[in-house]
């Protein structure tokens, strides 16, 4: 064997084992893509898991906003006509003909267990009150006041028109939205 040969095999040796490298490098480099393209596919599914999570809550949270919201302007219309219907009535109250004020002063005197002293009220029930009258143009009703001023019993139209709305809202309310 000459050393052309051994040269020639050596060579052909070494190519072999560098095509093999190559090879193996290869298959190494097509592993590691391979991985990589997995683990970018699992991290854009995460992604977009997660984006998918955040549009349902955001979706909910505008859903549930909007069923608030709405909720909302029903009780504010529904307290709108409750508010409408005391204001009629308290409009009811003021006018009243001439019998009925009088008829309503009577009752008021009634009520109170004191002995009356004076009635403040405006101008159009001084004369329908036989005792000592006050006016006061600001109330529209009566307020009764015992002899010794210190008990007062408030039957003025504003008072009147706020008790019957503390005593009868549940049940306007119940009649207008049945």
């Amino acid at each position: 064997m000459g050393l052309e040969e051994v040269k020639s095999e050596i060579l052909d040796e070494a190519e072999a084992k560098a095509d093999h490298l190559v090879q193996e490098a290869e298959e190494e480099k097509e592993k590691i893509l391979d991985k990589a393209k997995e683990e970018a596919e699992e991290i854009r599914e995460e992604h977009m898991e997660e984006l998918e999570d955040k549009k349902d809550i955001y979706k909910r949270k505008a859903i549930s906003t909007a069923r608030m919201k709405a909720k909302e302007e029903k009780l504010h219309a529904r307290e709108e006509n409750i508010s409408k219907v005391f204001e009629e009535f308290r409009n009811k109250l003021g006018q009243m003909s001439k019998k009925e004020k009088k008829s309503y002063v009577e009752s008021c005197l009634e009520k109170p267990k004191f002995d009356i002293g004076k009635v403040i009220g405006s101008e159009d029930f001084e004369e329908l009150v036989d005792k000592e009258f006050e006016e006061e143009d600001s109330i529209e009703g009566i307020v009764v006041v015992s002899e010794d001023g210190n008990r007062r019993q408030n039957f003025s139209f504003d008072k009147i028109a706020e008790q019957f709305k503390s005593q009868y809202r549940r049940e306007v309310a119940e009649k207008l939205f049945e």
